[in-house]
């Protein structure tokens, strides 16, 4: 796993409890390099049909457009792919901002 600010692999997990989010999947990690806390894993909102959308027309708005033309299995080992490559399309990240400009808040 690498940071999704600055591509460091210097990451450890940390215990931190995010509001909204009950899944206990979802666990949250900082780099160690650059600060950004972010969560883990990553969520990939938009569906193959949409990504095909894009391509052929450059708009989006294809969502389910072409379910019909791919097993369900198929859709979740594409979304599941992107997930695992760092490629999906939502990532969060939790930033700090300290009190005291210059001053690190870890």
């Amino acid at each position: 796993m690498k940071c999704t600010l600055c591509d460091n692999q210097n990451i450890e997990l940390i215990d931190a409890k995010i509001r909204s989010i009950d899944s206990k999947d979802m666990k949250v990690y900082k780099c160690m390099n650059c600060g950004v806390h972010f969560l883990y894993p990553y969520i990939q909102r938009y569906d193959i049909s949409n990504h095909i959308q894009w391509l052929k027309n450059k708009v989006p708005g294809g969502q389910g457009m072409y379910n019909h033309l791919f097993t369900s299995n198929f859709k979740i080992s594409y979304e599941n792919m992107l997930i695992e490559q760092g490629k999906s399309d939502t990532v969060f990240a939790i930033c700090k901002i300290s009190d005291k400009v210059g001053e690190r808040n870890d």
